[in-house]
């Protein structure tokens, strides 16, 4: 990169992260809440009571990885936080062409330091797959506000239904982008 920046460092700082917060997860015990979505994980079904169902199938994919244990469980938790770090990264790239790479991986690390994300990173609920798929969705739009081609719209498509596959609440930063979209 361009002035001696390396984001090594970053990386490092990142994978430590991600594992502490793999040990914390193998050896946390599972909340009531999410004992209720590994029972959902095991009875797959298009949608349940109170949510929609990606969240089973993170907790399904994890189990099948890491095995019906903790860890398996919230598997996915962690490693779509770490997801989430590099979508951040990428907005900041894009939207912010002229700042150093260093603060775009400085964005990615203040969130890494947020509660929310510590704590969504551990213990598995339907937050930790909307915010994965939201960050996803900016990432994308950004690419699509810098010029980046229409496909880039069909991946904002898939990334909004499979946010709204993982909480009902993922309407309300899609319903901001079609205002948007509606004023521009």
């Amino acid at each position: 990169m361009s002035n001696g920046y390396s984001p090594r460092g970053w990386l490092y700082l990142l994978a430590l992260l991600a594992c502490v917060r793999l040990a914390v997860a193998a050896f946390l015990p599972l909340s009531p809440d999410e004992a209720y979505y590994r029972l959902w994980a095991l009875a797959p079904a298009a949608g349940y009571l109170d949510h929609p169902p990606m969240v089973a199938v993170w907790i399904r994919l994890g189990m099948l990885c890491a095995g019906d244990n903790a860890l398996g469980v919230r598997l996915f938790g962690v490693l779509c936080g770490i997801g989430q770090t590099f979508f951040l990264i990428g907005v900041v790239r894009d939207l912010l062409p002229g700042v150093a790479p260093r603060l775009a991986w400085r964005a990615g690390m203040l969130l890494q330091a947020t509660l929310t994300l510590a704590i969504q990173s551990v213990v598995i609920t339907p937050d930790a797959p909307v915010l994965f798929f939201i960050s996803m969705l900016l990432w994308a739009m950004g690419r699509i506000v810098t010029g980046g081609g229409r496909r880039w719209w069909l991946v904002a498509g898939l990334v909004a239904g499979l946010a709204c596959d993982s909480k009902y609440t993922a309407i309300l930063p899609i319903g901001g982008i079609v205002l948007w979209l509606g004023l521009g």
